[in-house]
């Protein structure tokens, strides 16, 4: 049974929401407990949500035969000392073509199958409200969207089903799972993808236009150097921009800064909109300059294994311990990062 706990993916990048817990009252219901006395124990009422070994998510469709009623299998995979470890599967579905068994006139027929995928992420939710913690952290993979205009992703099926669950319960109460944000310095982004996150630059690319096309105050100061002779030939030539794409193998960043002069010199000056500058990571994908980004951290998969393996509290060791010292860093480090409520003030039950 312990192999069905594995990962079977290496990549663990987890993204790192805020949960805020506020009051929420109709005036039309009758709750059973006071906003001040739901307040007060509001990380308590909510870590009760996840009590049991299955969590009751689901979603609801309307369609032309009536309303259509979607579950999602989940699993609380462990639970420690305020922290629960869930897997939580999405369901997708499509339609196999495969040979049939009969040909129709000597010609081979085919047969639709209809299959379901249940692929999944891990979620953590580390409610440690007597140290002042309540994070979640979402597994970034394949198996859920994390873009905001996504119609379901697995933020808003866990903040949907929580807010029904403290409905239900006449529980005055509302949350909000809310993304750590920042705008993002290149070199720094780069930095902490590579050096923390264990990732790699396969690509910088970026617009150059012609200088003299620009207006003055967008155009590079005194240049030097390659980008001289780019500003040069851009104008001799009467282009209005040129397309630059480099491609590198596996690029450190500090490599790229202290030794290749030039470059670090483009990527200082086409910081701006203007020059349209992108950076390709090998796992974390295209980042544009300056773009807003979420907390996102690196996690190795042998933390999510020991902590779903077989322990008691009473045996801590220095190996099942190591989960718990992540999700310490990760709560310190996602201080540097702001948030913005996304959800709407009028909440789809």
């Amino acid at each position: 049974m312990a192999n069905e706990k594995q990962l079977k993916t290496s990549k663990n990048d987890f993204m790192i929401y805020e949960v805020v817990l506020s009051e929420y009252l109709d005036p039309d219901k009758h709750y059973k407990m006071s906003v001040s006395a739901a307040l007060k124990n509001a990380n308590a009422i909510f870590s009760s949500f996840f009590e049991g070994k299955k969590l009751n998510l689901y979603t609801e469709r309307k369609t032309k035969n009536g309303d259509l009623t979607i579950t999602y299998p989940n699993d609380v995979m462990a639970v420690h000392n305020g922290i629960h470890l869930l897997r939580i599967n999405n369901r997708s579905f499509k339609t196999l073509i495969k040979p049939a068994e009969t040909m129709t006139n000597g010609v081979q027929d085919y047969t639709a199958i209809p299959e379901e995928s249940n692929p999944y992420s891990y979620v953590i939710i580390d409610n440690r409200y007597e140290m002042g913690i309540c994070q979640i952290a979402i597994q970034k993979n394949s198996a859920w969207s994390s873009a905001p205009k996504s119609k379901l992703t697995l933020r808003r099926l866990l903040e949907n089903n929580i807010n029904r669950f403290f409905l239900d319960e006449s529980i005055p109460l509302q949350i909000e799972i809310v993304p750590k944000m920042r705008k993002s310095e290149i070199w720094e982004f780069c930095k902490q993808r590579c050096n923390e996150g264990q990732d790699a630059i396969t690509q910088v690319a970026f617009d150059f236009p012609n200088q003299r096309k620009m207006a003055r105050s967008n155009r590079i100061p005194s240049p030097t150097g390659y980008v001289k002779h780019l500003a040069k030939l851009m104008d001799v030539t009467d282009a209005i921009k040129t397309h630059i794409e480099l491609s590198y193998t596996n690029a450190n960043p500090e490599a790229l800064e202290n030794n290749a002069k030039d470059l670090a010199h483009i990527v200082d000056i086409c910081s701006n909109e203007n020059y349209q500058l992108s950076i390709r990571f090998r796992d974390y994908g295209l980042y544009k300059c300056g773009e807003i980004v979420r907390a996102m951290f690196p996690m190795k998969e042998a933390l999510l294994n020991v902590f779903m393996s077989d322990w008691t509290e009473n045996a801590l060791t220095k190996e099942n311990v190591e989960l718990f010292n992540w999700c310490d860093y990760v709560y310190e480090q996602a201080k540097l990062f702001e948030y913005a409520i996304e959800t709407p003030a009028k909440r789809n039950r």
